[in-house]
């Protein structure tokens, strides 16, 4: 498939296209738009975000419209709603509007499973689903906590590699992790030390909003990523986050303590040497924050 058309070539190729798949749509990869055609041949934004007909109300972790826009190519995955399974396909494509001016956008196809492989019973599909779900799961979960683990990150910052991510602003990288913790493992046992993560992990979950993320970056630390969250706000939300984990008792363990450390960013632009830096400037405040008082 070509890279560059002109206005009327794709809808040719749409045209050719939509008999044969389920949805063929032109996606703004930057706003996550859905973009129609004007009868007089110009790109006009719809008012249906393409993360919608997943029965999502935010942005798909793995975007591939716009992981394939970063990347100038193709990005293909698999989308479950309910019972049903699709194959999603974006590339990026040029459009020459018609005042010359060129617009990178990406391309969608998606095709349903259940129909085009002819999957005779639900039961079946029910199968594909839960692989599909399972091969997600054992790839970017950790499987002591089960948040995200750190090739969840490493993947992100692969596709959005030198971009600015437009789509998050005033983002928080919150690094933390266990004050003492190899005392507690010393002490009452690495099972206790695994119970102390399992639970530290999840009192954070549950105090993130969606569109945040959580993730285990190594041994006892922990990345939690906010985006939209002004950074006079950090904080009250750093002392709240310390505050729910300082409720977590086990067995004979005292009240655990979290150190947490931070480095924030209006408009990040993200690569591997960015990400370094940043995660950098919060380790070195968490660091600093170690030799102060017990962090509640």
């Amino acid at each position: 498939m070509k890279t560059n058309y002109t206005i009327p070539e794709i809808q040719i190729t749409m045209t050719y296209l939509e008999p044969l798949f389920d949805i063929v749509r032109i996606v703004d990869s930057d706003k996550l738009i859905v973009l129609s055609i004007t009868p007089e041949g110009r790109l006009q934004p719809t008012e249906h975000h393409c993360y919608e007909v997943w029965n999502r109300s935010e942005r798909c972790e793995n975007c591939t419209s716009q992981q394939a826009c970063l990347a100038n190519g193709q990005i293909n995955k698999y989308e479950c709603v309910e019972n049903n399974v699709f194959y999603v396909v974006s590339k990026s494509i040029t459009l020459v509007e018609p005042s010359g001016q060129k617009r990178l956008v990406a391309l969608e196809i998606v095709s349903h499973i259940n129909d085009h492989f002819a999957v005779e019973e639900i039961s079946s599909g029910n199968k594909i689903l839960k692989t599909i779900q399972e091969t997600n799961r054992k790839i970017y979960e950790d499987p002591l906590t089960h948040v995200f683990n750190r090739r969840y990150l490493d993947d992100r910052v692969f596709f959005y590699d030198g971009h600015q991510n437009t789509n998050a602003r005033d983002v928080a990288f919150i690094l933390s992790d266990i004050r003492d913790f190899k005392k507690i493992n010393d002490t009452y046992g690495h099972l206790a030390g695994d119970e102390v993560l399992k639970q530290y992990a999840a009192a954070i979950k549950k105090m993130i909003r969606r569109r945040d993320t959580i993730l285990r970056y190594g041994g006892d630390e922990f990345l939690i990523i906010l985006s939209e969250c002004p950074e006079s706000t950090l904080p009250n939300k750093i002392a709240s986050f310390a505050q729910a984990v300082a409720h977590i008792k086990i067995q004979k363990v005292n009240p655990v303590y979290v150190d947490f450390g931070y480095a924030f960013s209006h408009n990040p632009v993200i690569s591997n040497e960015s990400l370094r830096q940043i995660i950098d400037r919060a380790d070195a405040m968490m660091y600093q924050n170690k030799r102060g008082p017990i962090p509640v």
